[in-house]
């Protein structure tokens, strides 16, 4: 997980200047938005799924049951410089993930 490329993407400003729908299907949009204002080879993702209807009982429970889980690997991956956060609302569930670029891709198949 400990990244091993810190490239900075070349700046652009028609990607930087707001988001851009890159993927429209069904369900899914799929929405890229550079930041060249800091410089920093990091990345952040964010996933929401909609759900019809959650029980907001066993939606702490299964919140509480994958972070617990999730808990050796998330602290390694902290020590990395990696960040995840995982909320759960009453009609969503939210991920989020932060770090380097070279390591997301890994990150985030590893936490789903």
């Amino acid at each position: 997980m400990i990244p091993k490329n810190f490239d900075i993407l070349p700046a652009n400003k028609e990607k930087s200047e707001k988001p851009t729908l890159i993927l429209q299907e069904e369900n899914t949009d799929l929405w890229y938005h550079l930041d060249d204002k800091f410089e920093q080879p990091k990345a952040r993702v964010q996933l929401r799924m909609y759900l019809n209807e959650l029980d907001p009982v066993v939606g702490q429970m299964w919140e509480a049951i994958v972070e617990q889980h999730l808990k050796e690997y998330t602290y390694l991956a902290e020590a990395a410089s990696l960040g995840f956060d995982l909320t759960v609302g009453l009609v969503d569930i939210n991920f989020t993930w932060s770090g380097f670029n070279d390591s997301m891709p890994n990150f985030i198949k590893e936490t789903l």
